[in-house]
């Protein structure tokens, strides 16, 4: 019997709705202003290729060895290759918290998730989020822009962990906080390689949501990683988890 769910948050329980690209250069912009007008005196076209170039280099790494690199450190890097050695961290946070502002904007809740997350919670399923992201602060933003926090305990957060889904340990805050079995808990989420793999490796059921799933990667996956079952949309999550405990049962 399925007792605990646990959910990404990306393009799971929010949905993007910018131009990812447009939104990037302008965070790198809006960050590189939080900077200067700080007093960093900083040469912006050496600034951006540089954030760029690390950037692209430990995406790369955290999809190979699952490690997290926490955002702070990635732009303490990128300005001490530049000669800016030992600033405050105040700074630091500052501008990184500018970074985050600009793509925060951009999302928004999935269809009818509050009425589905009352609805499973009536049904009392403990829930949680378990998030890959580089910065913590900005997925709580995110929890608490979208009114999502009152249905989650614990949110688990890779960059609190060190370490990102799939590997199992990142799971383990939720094991430990509702004191339940792997079998007794169900992983949705939208990533195959991350979501679906990390909740079969740990023996949970998984469900793959597809409705912002349509990404290279997923595709280069979607014969080799199986889900327990398969959600267009966020609105069948119940019916497919009463599905799997009937199977299960």
């Amino acid at each position: 019997m399925i007792e605990g769910a646990l959910f990404d948050l990306g393009s799971t329980l929010v949905r993007f709705t910018g131009d990812w690209q447009l939104v990037f250069e302008d965070g790198i912009h809006e960050m590189t202003l939080a900077l200067t007008q700080n007093g960093l005196d900083l040469d912006t076209h050496a600034f951006h290729d540089a954030f760029v170039e690390t950037w692209k280099r430990v995406v790369k790494q955290r999809d190979e060895d699952h490690i997290e690199r926490p955002f702070t450190d990635l732009l303490h890097q990128v300005l001490e290759g530049l000669g800016h050695r030992k600033l405050p961290s105040a700074l630091i946070e500052q501008a990184v918290i500018q970074m985050f502002k600009v793509s925060e904007y951009f999302w928004l809740p999935m269809p009818k998730v509050h009425d589905i997350l009352e609805e499973l919670g009536a049904a009392g399923l403990r829930m949680g989020i378990v998030s890959n992201a580089s910065n913590a602060a900005n997925v709580h933003r995110l929890v608490d822009n979208a009114e999502l926090r009152p249905y989650f305990n614990p949110i688990v957060i890779s960059a609190d962990q060190g370490v990102r889904k799939p590997d199992p340990r990142i799971f383990d805050p939720a094991l430990q906080a509702w004191g339940l079995q792997p079998q007794q808990m169900v992983m949705t989420g939208d990533n195959l390689a991350a979501d679906i793999l990390g909740a079969r490796q740990l023996g949970m059921f998984s469900i793959w949501l597809t409705a912002e799933a349509n990404t290279p990667e997923n595709k280069v996956l979607k014969d080799k990683v199986t889900p327990d079952a398969v959600a267009d949309r966020f609105d069948e999550i119940p019916e497919i988890i009463r599905s799997l405990n009937a199977r299960d049962g």
